[in-house]
This record gives structure tokens, C-alpha cells and sequence, in this order.
């Protein structure tokens, strides 16, 4: 037997307590972690606890965990046994999961992943990232970026029976085609010769969020941001105390809108059920709140960790259990002090007109609702050449799932969105998404753009005038502008603006003649906004067709809407 003085990991990794098997059997290290004291968290937020006498009465813990029996179950399609399943993460569409367990190891965890087929759950395969790892667990999984986060112990940490140097730290890998690539360890400032556990990147991927017990925090393990500036990680910044405390804060889970904060903590003078309880905050602007205790209706007098959740917020998956004892549970309904609002994944593709294969892109994104713009992002295809980790398993079997293409965007339900899509050296594709209506919580669409060229031609979806009116609407004139900023960056072109309007009723001399005038209003209306934009007359030239070129029968409010269009094309370069 090793030294008994060891101080286990039970009370931080998953469930914090998984990783007890590994570290039970190495050599002591005194000053590897302290248990702190933990300030006071009665935090004056409404919560599920009404007077002290409510958190030391046994009785009353006991009615909750009957309460809890009708919408807490353990999650049994995907747990094992006396097996110590933990920490799972469920992709945001919902048809995968990757969890940790020692199913298979009795001194080691590995993860392991499930795929919901036909409604019914895979049996989980163990994926082995690193042969040399002894430990590798906590994972977050990005199905957009088909990227897994997750904490790992390496055997070349170890230098004989010496473990002053061991440590905790963030990797990632990345699926392409179905195969992971070599997984790599994240570098300073994310890790550091202190311990980096439970990571979660925000739905947008500007945020790393992780705990980690390094200098400059409150306590033991504390709850630390960093933000990605398109190239790289920035130094870590310290959520403060209106989430830290003197104890440990772990499992920081962001949920999709990125409004509500959770978490888990055993602050010691917080009239805590358990050793760890789920604690939320909310952002204010863009600063998270003083955090509350999520209440009786979720935590248990055993350790509990909000671990996941799809898009659609109709269910949480949460880890729970004593030492050695952890299971996966399944939270549905949601309590209504833990929901959020759920959101719509947006899968955007874009591909040449000709060739059909997939280009580079950038996106913007306005909520024409609020007429704010909410979304920035630039996207490169995958490409196939990469060093593949040969301890896959049966994970080719599952290469469809992890084939996917295009950019993940999460939205907001019940509104309307106005999309710009730039590529260099093709036109942009102007785009109207409506979501007032819309029942899936999953959308897709392929756009294929053309390469600058005589003739190519945009159509300029996100135009609205008044009703029989030349007049645009307000909520047209940035995309005026986004054609104005297209022409700016090219200099040599020339456009004809083409107004188009919709067949209403029987084809007659008078009707064709109004509508070709009100077309070709309408594209002068274009045309005056260009050259207040700066955009020189000799560039521009109009024309109106009227109702003769419909791209839609006229048979549905929704083809007149399609056929009543302007559209630039280009005629000189």
C-alpha cells in the first residue's frame, strides 16, 4: 500500500469523486489540494428554500426526494450497472452523448459515447483519445465544430513515484470523417501547472469556461472565462465572488442563449443538501449575477451536477451520487427556476453554384425584430488530411453522424433574421429566415453562390416595400447597405437593378403597365439609396419587368411574396 496520507480528488472530479479510483493508489502530495472553508451564500434571491428550519429538517428532504422520483430518473439506456457513470454531455440536436465511466476499468475512466438511433439509444463504445492517458473524463462535446473538450492525466506526468508535478489539464480533439484526430493538450495561459477541470465552450465559441484551483482565485477550485479572439484563447479572467466562494465551484454549464450560468458548489455556510448542490446565475448585460442555490426540487443530500442539455431546453441531463456510486439522471420536466429558452439550430452550407463543393464563408446575422445584429461568424470547410487516432473502436460505423458540414448557428425562436453570406471572389447571397412560425428545432440550408462574372445575378431577399408603393421599409435600408459595402469592395463593377412585382388577379393592358412602373419605381428606390451611399450613377442602371418573369406561380401568398423581388446583375466588371 502507498502512502495513506494522499489527498483523493473525491471531492472535485467528476461528481468530482471519479476520479478517486486513479488517485487511491499514487504516493502522497500534502499541498495538492485543501478543502476551504466557504462563505455565506444567502444571496437574497428567491429561492426554493423559505426558512432555515426547511434545510435541516430531515422529513421535509424526504418528501422533495419523492417529489423528485416523478421527474428525476436515473438515466438506465445509457448507465451500467455498479459501474460509476458521470458527466455527460448531450449534443444539442440530441442524438449524441459522451459520458465517462470505469465500466470497463475498474482504476481507470475512459469516455464512452451513445447515438440515439430509431428513438432508441446505442450501447455506449469506450473511445480511448490517448493510449498514455490514465485518466480522461469531464468532456464537452461541440456537434457544430465536432470538437471534444475534456480533463486528462498522462503517464509522462509521472516521474518514478514522485507526483509533485501531476496535474489536471484541458485537451481537445477533433472528429473528422469519423475518425478522432491525435488529441492535443490546450497551452498557457488555459492550462497551468495548477489544475484545469470540467471545460464548457459557449454555443458561439468565444468562451472557455473551466474550473481550475490556480493562483488568484477565491478559494479551492474556482470558476475562470477565457475568450477566443479568432486566433487564440486570452488569459483566463476570474468570475469573481459573485460565483466563487471560499470553497469549490465546479461544472460551469452555459446554456445555449448564453443568459443563464450553472454550476455546482459546496460552499459550507451554504445551508447546502449535499456535499455539492447546482447553484444558477443569471447575466445582467454582460455581467453574471449573484448566484442562488437551484433549491430542494433538484438537489438531493448526495452530490449533484447539472452536466447538459439539448437546444430545444425539454430536458437536463445531471450527474448524482456518493463516492464511487455516480449514475446519469434525467431531469424532465425542467424545474422552473432552472429553464431556459430554447433555441433553434440553424446548419448552414454554402457551395458553389457550379462545382457543388463546399467554399469558405462569412455570415452576419440581424434580428430584424429587435434590428440589432447578433451574429459574426467566418466558416472554413474540414479538409480530410489529418493524423488519425488508430483507438476508434467502432466509431466508423458512426462516420455519418460525425460527417457533417457546414455552420452551426443558434437562434432564438419566434423571430425574423436577415442573413448576409460573403465568400471572396463570389457574390453574396442575401437571406430572410423566418422563425415566427417554424415548429422543428433544427433547420438547414444549402445556398449556391456564383464567382463574380458578367451576368451573375443576386437577388435581394431581405427588400420590403410598402404595399403598392415604391417606398422601402425601414427595416430594408441596411440591406441596402450591405450591397453598397459589396460594391464598394468591388470597384469595377457595374450593375443593372432589376424590379420584379407580382401577377394579382387577370393579365390586362393596365395591369401590366402598372405593374411594370411600380417594379421599376422600386429599383430606382434601390438605385437613389446606392448613390447615397456613395456608390457613383455611372456604376448603376434600372430596369423594371413587371410581373414577366415570375420565379413562382402565382397560386400562394408565399409565391407572390418570392415573385414581388428586386435582384442586381452584374453587367461589366
Amino acid at each position: 500500500m502507498r502512502n495513506k496520507k494522499i489527498i483523493l480528488f473525491t471531492t472535485l472530479l467528476t461528481c468530482l469523486y471519479a476520479f478517486h479510483f486513479f488517485w487511491a493508489n499514487l504516493p502522497s502530495n500534502k499541498n495538492f489540494l485543501t478543502v476551504f472553508a466557504q462563505d455565506d451564500a444567502n444571496n437574497g434571491y428567491d429561492n426554493e428554500y423559505e426558512d432555515d428550519d426547511d434545510l435541516n429538517d430531515d422529513k421535509n428532504v424526504e418528501v422533495e426526494v419523492i417529489y423528485q422520483q416523478n421527474w428525476i430518473k436515473e438515466f438506465k439506456e445509457i448507465t451500467a450497472g455498479d459501474a460509476a457513470d458521470s458527466a455527460p454531455c448531450i449534443s444539442l440536436d440530441g442524438k449524441y452523448i459522451i459520458f465517462q465511466s470505469n465500466r470497463d476499468h475498474e482504476s481507470r475512466f475512459s469516455l464512452y459515447q451513445s447515438f440515439l438511433r430509431h428513438n432508441k439509444w446505442t450501447t455506449p463504445q469506450e473511445i480511448i483519445l490517448n493510449p498514455k492517458s490514465k485518466f480522461e473524463g469531464l468532456p464537452f462535446f461541440s456537434g457544430k465544430d465536432q470538437v471534444v473538450f475534456y480533463t486528462a492525466i498522462s503517464k509522462k506526468n509521472f516521474v518514478g513515484e514522485d507526483t509533485t508535478n501531476i496535474a489536471a489539464d484541458i485537451w481537445m480533439a477533433k472528429n473528422k470523417k469519423g475518425k478522432w484526430v491525435k488529441p492535443k493538450k490546450l497551452p498557457r495561459p488555459i492550462n497551468s501547472q495548477f489544475e484545469e477541470i470540467t471545460p464548457w465552450v459557449s454555443f458561439d465559441g468565444r468562451n472557455l469556461y473551466f474550473s481550475s484551483n490556480r493562483e488568484g482565485g477565491h478559494g479551492g477550485f474556482d470558476i475562470w472565462v477565457s475568450q477566443h479572439d479568432g486566433t487564440s484563447w486570452g488569459p483566463p479572467i476570474n468570475l469573481g465572488s459573485d460565483i466563487n466562494s471560499a470553497g469549490n465551484e465546479v461544472y460551469p454549464r452555459v446554456q445555449p442563449d448564453n443568459n443563464i450560468l450553472y454550476f455546482s458548489s459546496d460552499k459550507a455556510n451554504a445551508k447546502a443538501l449535499g456535499s455539492y448542490d447546482i447553484y444558477v446565475s443569471k447575466k445582467f448585460g454582460s455581467q453574471w449575477q449573484k448566484s442562488f442555490n437551484a433549491g430542494s426540487k433538484i438537489n438531493s443530500k448526495k452530490n449533484d451536477f447539472i452536466n447538459s442539455f439539448p437546444a430545444q431546453g425539454d430536458f437536463l441531463l445531471m450527474s448524482r451520487g456518493n463516492e464511487g456510486e455516480e449514475k446519469i439522471y434525467k431531469v424532465q420536466p425542467i424545474p422552473a427556476q432552472l429553464r431556459f429558452k430554447p433555441v433553434i439550430l440553424f446548419n448552414l452550407i454554402v457551395v458553389d453554384k457550379t462545382s457543388g463543393k463546399e467554399i469558405p464563408f462569412k455570415v452576419e446575422i440581424k434580428n430584424i425584430n429587435k434590428k440589432t445584429q447578433i451574429f459574426q461568424r467566418a466558416y472554413y470547410p474540414q479538409t480530410s488530411s489529418s493524423k488519425n487516432n488508430n483507438s476508434n473502436g467502432d466509431l466508423q460505423k458512426n462516420k455519418k453522424f460525425f460527417q457533417k458540414k457546414g455552420l452551426f448557428i443558434s437562434l432564438e425562436t419566434k423571430t425574423r433574421y436577415s442573413l448576409l453570406i460573403q465568400s471572396k471572389g463570389y457574390l453574396f447571397a442575401d437571406e430572410t429566415l423566418d422563425l415566427r412560425k417554424f415548429s422543428s428545432f433544427n433547420i438547414k440550408r444549402k445556398l449556391k453562390i456564383s464567382k463574380i462574372k458578367v451576368g451573375g445575378k443576386v437577388r435581394l431577399n431581405s427588400l420590403y416595400f410598402m404595399p403598392n408603393s415604391p417606398q422601402l421599409n425601414k427595416d430594408s435600408k441596411l440591406n441596402v447597405f450591405r450591397v453598397a459595402r459589396f460594391l464598394a469592395k468591388n470597384p469595377n463593377l457595374k450593375i443593372e437593378i432589376q424590379g420584379h412585382t407580382a401577377q394579382v388577379g387577370k393579365h390586362s393592358v393596365n395591369n401590366a403597365r402598372r405593374s411594370q412602373k411600380l417594379s421599376y419605381e422600386r429599383a430606382r428606390s434601390v438605385y437613389n439609396m446606392l448613390v447615397h451611399y456613395g456608390i457613383k450613377k455611372r456604376r448603376l442602371s434600372t430596369k423594371g419587368f413587371g410581373y414577366t418573369k415570375p420565379i413562382r406561380p402565382n397560386n400562394s401568398l408565399a409565391n407572390l411574396q418570392k415573385n414581388r423581388r428586386v435582384e442586381f446583375k452584374i453587367i461589366g466588371l
